[in-house]
């Protein structure tokens, strides 16, 4: 991503091998904020699992940090209910809000995005199979674009990497 992008992840909390992943490659494609949030697909046990330990979490950040040599330690926030996180954090969010969702007929190529660098973004990614409807009801209630990725269901990982991936690509195509 443009050093001056900022994106903040709004994750549904994933297995812990998964999240181990998400942490370091999204510090190494530029995320400056994870928000990691209860889905009704999310499992109660992944909020006791070691790898939300402050401690382990740092080590994930600063592993990415090391590898795209940058300085500044993204955050983490937990949130261990959904609708604490849509009615009262949400709001309090800024920047354009786009959400993953199977079977949108979006793409992030016909949504109004890329073409100004330093717009903030809020970048929503579910659960494997995606979000339930009335969480994605919620979400687009909160001014979200949804999106697809196409009809193939990914890991949450592999969709994680991808979207930054794409989000760096096309702010680079539709900047020049």
């Amino acid at each position: 991503m443009p050093a001056d992008l900022h994106l903040e992840l709004i994750l549904a909390l994933p297995r812990p091998i998964m999240l181990q992943r998400i942490l370091k490659q999204g510090t190494v494609l530029g995320v400056r904020r994870f928000h990691l949030i209860r889905s009704r697909r999310v499992e109660k046990s992944f909020f006791h699992s070691p790898v939300l330990e402050p401690g382990k979490m740092r080590a994930l950040l600063l592993e990415g940090m090391e590898q795209a040599m940058v300085t500044r330690l993204p955050e983490v926030t937990l949130h261990h209910q959904f609708r604490p996180f849509v009615e009262e954090v949400l709001p309090t969010l800024t920047g354009r809000g786009l959400i993953a969702h199977p079977g949108v007929s979006d793409t992030l190529t016909t949504l109004p995005v890329g073409h100004d660098p330093g717009e903030p973004l809020l970048l929503a990614v579910g659960p494997e199979g995606g979000w339930s409807e009335y969480e994605l009801e919620r979400f687009v209630d909160a001014g979200f674009h949804p999106f697809s990725m196409g009809e193939r269901i990914l890991h949450v990982d592999t969709a994680v990497v991808a979207l930054l991936a794409q989000l760096r690509l096309l702010y680079d195509l539709r900047s020049r």
